[in-house]
């Protein structure tokens, strides 16, 4: 569909990539979502197609989800990168602002 947007999440915890995947896929809106367990894997679906978004994990074995942002910026500015984490802090924050993710 024209008006699909494509959403890459990344997480290495199979219940909470499998709770995004749904959540956005049952939202009303047309979706269409990729969901890898690590931020390699990420990389390498990156620049195989279109992603509107980006939703990662914080901490994800290998390349953490910070690195993984540095990497994303240098290939693609301005697409929107949502972090979600269970270890909020004010220094992730701030490291997140930098890296100008939209929501953290």
């Amino acid at each position: 569909m024209a008006d699909e947007k494509h959403i890459l999440v990344v997480d290495d915890h199979f219940e909470m990539l499998e709770l995004l995947r749904s959540m956005l896929e049952l939202s009303g809106h047309e979706f269409e979502v990729l969901a890898v367990p690590s931020a390699e894997e990420a990389m390498f679906e990156l620049p195989r197609r279109h992603f509107d978004l980006v939703i990662t994990d914080v901490r994800l074995p290998g390349m953490n989800g910070f690195d993984f942002v540095r990497r994303i910026r240098r290939r693609l500015p301005d697409i929107p990168v949502i972090m979600i984490t269970g270890y909020t802090s004010e220094q992730g924050q701030n490291e997140a602002a930098e890296l100008g993710v939209y929501r953290y």
